[in-house]
């Protein structure tokens, strides 16, 4: 079957509209762990968590959480602060080394996607016409 040129250009379309939504979602994530690098290298993460395991759970909340399940999370928080207050500066430098990482993500699910494209209008093709 001949394919029509909007099928074409629908199909092509619906392809640059997740290569968009892939690369936003990814650029998004990327400044995420750049921020999450900054964040734990200068120590910054290490004060929130601190600000985080002293908060008081507002009034209007107490209907909708649980204030034990609140105290044992910011308990454990921080637990964890403690144990991992020397390593967080080196886990900030070890999640600057993903950044390059996420972008050979994009570039495979990139071309992952180019291919679906292709696949997806070489099987558009072998469809039989409609009426015969």
């Amino acid at each position: 079957m001949k394919l029509s040129s909007s099928w074409r250009v629908g199909i092509w379309s619906l392809f640059g509209f997740f290569v968009l939504l892939w690369s936003g979602g990814l650029g998004l994530m990327g400044a995420l762990l750049d921020w999450a690098a900054h964040a734990l290298a200068s120590g910054e993460a290490a004060r929130l968590g601190e600000a985080a395991a002293v908060w008081q759970l507002p009034p209007w909340m107490a209907f909708w959480v649980d204030e034990a399940l609140l105290r044992n999370l910011q308990q454990s928080l921080s637990w964890l602060l403690d144990l991992g207050r020397s390593s967080l500066p080196w886990l900030g430098e070890a999640l600057g080394w993903l950044t390059p990482l996420l972008w050979v993500l994009w570039f495979f699910g990139v071309l992952a996607l180019f291919f679906l494209t292709l696949l997806g209008l070489r099987l558009l093709r072998s469809l039989p016409a409609a009426g015969r």
